[in-house]
């Protein structure tokens, strides 16, 4: 979401509006690390009253900053922010603070603690589990991946066994041949070949879209093929059986019909 806001700002040409002004007096840039922001650092009330009633460049700069925030805002997720408009709207007659919303926005939005940080981990160590709960989706499968690798890197944490985690979800995809394909990867990564989680997931979304192209995504092995074949000659054989006990019963039937008759 907040990726979304800056490249709002920057689409208007008014970059300087999304500088936060610190009780020290330090202007930092919005940038994508934006949980690491305390938001209790963000400019108090008393500064935003010193200009926000002016007919000034910085007035105006608030309004923008108050809008492109507010239309970033799905509307259950504006509902819940104007449960606080007490603490947006300053000012004798009340005006929208746009520095005072991002505070409230960024206190709402996330749960920025330690217990975050490692439930992003477990979910990072059990995407065996979530490929499943894809249907074997490669590509929304590498989404999710990226997702929780950017909301991690946010939080200015890392993840040291990622490839570990990616090699042993693929392999256990239920396409065999894309499953091989994964395994040829990481024996030459294992013997020293150099790999990022990043490239291993581009190489495995070109593979699978290869695959969905030629129809082959999750064709049946040999042995599986002959097990099909199996089971349709077995079905074929039971059936046949089934048709002569059906004529044999009815034979049976017809003879003592025609004894009774005759008695």
């Amino acid at each position: 979401m907040f990726k979304h806001i800056r490249t709002q700002m920057q689409i208007q040409r008014r970059n300087r509006i999304v500088f936060i002004k610190l009780k020290l007096g330090i202007l930092l840039v919005f940038n994508p690390f934006y949980s690491l922001i305390d938001h209790t650092n963000i400019s108090q009330v008393e500064h935003e009253l010193t200009y926000i009633n002016s007919d000034t460049r910085t007035a105006q700069d608030n309004c923008m900053r108050f809008t492109c925030l507010m239309n970033s805002l799905s509307s259950s997720g504006k509902a819940k922010l104007n449960i606080h408009d007490k603490q947006y709207l300053i000012g004798e007659p009340p005006i929208e603070s746009g520095l005072c919303l991002l505070k409230i926005l960024i206190r709402e939005s996330h749960l920025d603690s330690n217990a975050t940080s490692s439930m992003i981990r477990t979910k990072l160590s059990n995407l065996d589990e979530y490929l499943t709960e894809t249907n074997n989706d490669i590509l929304k499968f590498n989404n999710h991946v990226r997702m929780l690798i950017d909301s991690l890197t946010t939080r200015g944490k890392t993840i040291q066994d990622l490839l570990t985690n990616l090699f042993r979800a693929y392999v256990a995809c239920s396409d065999s041949t894309f499953g091989k394909y994964v395994a040829d990867i990481q024996t030459k990564w294992e013997d020293g070949e150099d790999l990022t989680p990043e490239k291993l997931m581009d190489r495995v979304s070109s593979k699978y879209k290869i695959m969905k192209t030629k129809e082959g995504w999750i064709a049946p092995s040999a042995e599986q093929m002959k097990l099909v074949a199996l089971d349709s000659k077995i079905s074929e054989l039971k059936k046949r059986y089934e048709n002569r006990r059906a004529k044999l019963d009815q034979t049976r039937s017809e003879r003592v019909t025609n004894g009774t008759a005759t008695r």
